[in-house]
């Protein structure tokens, strides 16, 4: 017995079985498409709607998106996204969560697992949502056929076995299908189970090489958005690299197809410095890098982590790295490799008995082999690490297992949105972070978003230079008060950038600390003690003034003399007072290198004046010398002219005359 169906008014509907019946203009009001024998009728209400529409299910699971269920819904247009085909006016089973629609047809076809009436050796392929059948040489004839993953035409190849969806057009060779496993397992990707084959129309991006293509196959993970390139995922086997400052294991790929830029997420390393990050160093090597596939991070591969000892055909010797290699006073440096300039302040790999020189790219073939082998035995080199490293291996043992264990998601913002109100306020009077602060006086935290200031050009300069050059201990000290510290007591707020923000937190001996600046936490207190003893500050004040310390710290290491700039040195002096003035810090281990570097700095400026204002004061001799001589030419010329010569006596005449008595 039929199941009875309503219209909108509770009528009980008629079906209408026989085809002969007139339905000319009779819209469904399911499918909003014509109507066709059988259908129910309610010529009262005038509604109408097909037989198959009104036993459609409201609501179904489906396997091709199983995130959600499906809604059946009338819509005006729509995409759908397993035949790939425009709809209009039609039915829709439809996830409004995804934007994800399929049409009624492509539903059905899709949960089916037998083959349809009257065709034989179907298979169901994790590319496709439909049953690919088996397509005979007869059918061939009449229907455009490709192979959608080798792209071959030649049907009757040795390869020319073909299953394919007629209906949506997609075709796949025999051998295709054996060759690529329609599941697999990656290392790269191991937190929702086996990766899928799936066919691409539109473009779409591989996760790991940035490669953008359509109509293609990839491999994607069913219950997130990552996905890989066929390349990727069946190449060789990707080795991750462990890197002190991310939380998360690192890539190394030998290619991207997009470039990485000139920054990339390293703190503070090479490429944050404009000098160098556009040097042909970084241009060599710029598609080649470490990459996070958990997270947006992203390392070039001179800021990331190298072998710190290479064997390579162009020298006998093996080569070490090095961070930093000035063979002379010379100031011009060369690579014997391709005997090209290189700049001084990027690694390089050398050799210290035959004081033989290599750009990172020239070994770079070498580089790639060990990256991309077994790691095991192999030592990386970040750049500074050298620096952080501790003399007495069992603390350090302790500190390091104690941060692995510890990996939180606490993030710098969160431990700010801790502090207690008092506190909060002290530190807002002098740092904000808020992206709409409009404060009349700020100054950015990154050197490459605000001009640096050396000292000024121009006139001035030769009275600067005559000031400086009679400068005492006494004067410079006043000078570098006036100059920086008192930059600290003046309506200042010094910005924390978003990115220090979102940086995530790990407990160093009660402290919570960025895991970038963790090594250089565990020097500090291993040289200098607990310098915030004498401190009254909660523990997540202290917390953030470590975190502004050691970045203090981490980058007077890493700057090179001929880089310091009059904001690097006011920067540091700001987060120096701040911890002494305002959280009550002990900072003597921080202001005495501080003072050095600020006389570093000094000179190196009164050096550049000193070459500067003979330059200028020669530009000016010239100039007065060429403007003394116009001078003389005027005194000259003047008088000569007989035009000039009896204005001048007339006006003398005139100049004690009314105008009417000179008839004006």
């Amino acid at each position: 017995m039929e199941n009875q169906h309503f219209c909108r008014q509770r009528h009980i509907l008629l079906l209408i079985r026989d085809s002969k019946i007139s339905n000319d203009h009779l819209l469904c009001e399911i499918c909003n498409s014509l109507v066709a024998a059988p259908y129910y009728a309610c010529d009262s209400c005038k509604y109408y709607a097909h037989k198959s529409c009104t036993e459609l299910p409201r609501q179904i699971n489906h396997s091709i998106h199983p995130r959600h269920p499906l809604t059946l819904l009338t819509k005006k247009v729509f995409f759908c996204d397993s035949c790939e085909q425009n709809f209009k006016n039609t039915l829709s089973f439809c996830c409004i969560q995804c934007d994800f629609d399929l049409d009624v047809e492509c539903a059905q076809m899709s949960n089916s697992i037998t083959c349809p009436e009257g065709q034989e050796h179907c298979i169901r392929h994790s590319s496709h949502p439909h049953l690919l059948r088996h397509i005979e040489r007869k059918i061939s004839k009449d229907i455009k056929i490709e192979c959608f993953s080798c792209k071959n035409k030649a049907l009757h190849s040795s390869s020319g076995v073909y299953y394919g969806c007629i209906r949506c057009n997609y075709f796949l060779h025999k051998t295709c299908i054996d060759e690529l496993p329609q599941e697999i397992l990656n290392t790269l990707h191991p937190h929702h189970g086996p990766l899928s084959l799936y066919a691409r129309l539109f473009k779409c991006t591989c996760r790991l090489c940035d490669k953008k293509e359509n109509h293609t196959l990839s491999y994607e993970c069913p219950q997130c958005d990552f996905r890989l390139c066929v390349q990727c995922c069946l190449g060789e086997v990707r080795r991750t690299i462990r890197y002190g400052d991310h939380e998360h294991l690192l890539c190394f790929v030998e290619k991207i197809y997009t470039k990485l830029g000139d920054r990339c997420n390293a703190y503070n390393t090479n490429c944050n410095l404009p000098i160098i990050s556009n040097c042909t160093e970084f241009d060599a090597t710029i598609y080649s890098v470490f990459r996070c596939l958990d997270c947006d991070f992203d390392l070039h591969l001179l800021c990331g982590p190298l072998p710190s000892t290479i064997k390579h055909e162009c020298h006998t010797d093996p080569l070490v790295l090095v961070e930093l290699l000035i063979e002379d006073d010379s100031g011009v440096f060369y690579c014997d490799v391709c005997e090209t300039e290189r700049n001084p302040r990027i690694r390089a790999y050398y050799c210290h008995k035959c004081k033989y020189t290599a750009h990172v790219h020239c070994v770079i073939s070498e580089i790639k082999n060990v990256l991309s082998g077994d790691l095991i035995d192999v030592k990386l080199k970040t750049i500074g690490e050298d620096i952080w490293t501790l003399p007495i291996e069992i603390d350090n043992a302790r500190v390091e297992a104690h941060i692995e264990q510890d990996r939180s998601f606490l993030t710098l913002k969160k431990l700010i949105d801790k502090l207690p109100e008092d506190e909060l306020r002290i530190l807002e009077n002098k740092f904000y972070w808020d992206e709409d602060y409009k404060g009349e006086h700020e100054v950015s935290q990154r050197p490459s978003q605000r001009r640096t200031r050396q000292l000024a050009h121009g006139d001035e300069n030769i009275d600067k230079f005559l000031t400086f050059s009679s400068f005492t201990e006494r004067h410079f000290k006043s000078f570098i008060r006036y100059k920086f510290r008192e930059d600290f007591y003046r309506a200042w707020k010094l910005k924390i950038n978003s990115t220090d923000l979102e940086m995530k937190l790990v407990d160093v001996q009660g402290y919570s600390i960025p895991l970038t600046f963790a090594s250089v936490m565990k020097n500090v207190l291993y040289k200098y003690g607990d310098i915030s003893l004498k401190s009254k500050s909660s523990q997540t004040l202290k917390s953030i003034t470590f975190f502004f310390l050691c970045r203090v710290m981490k980058m007077m290491h890493s700057t090179f003399v001929a880089d310091i700039s009059e904001h690097l040195v006011q920067n540091w002096y700001y987060h120096i007072e701040f911890s002494q003035d305002l959280v009550k810090f002990d900072v003597s281990p921080f202001k005495a290198p501080l003072e050095e570097i600020t006389k570093a700095f000094f000179f190196l400026q009164v050096s550049k004046l000193e070459v500067e204002v003979p330059v200028t004061l020669q530009l000016k001799i010239k100039e007065y010398k060429a403007k003394l001589e116009t001078c003389k030419k005027l005194c000259e010329s003047s008088s000569k002219q007989e035009f000039m010569k009896e204005g001048l006596n007339r006006v003398v005449k005139l100049k004690w005359k009314t105008l009417g008595e000179v008839k004006f």
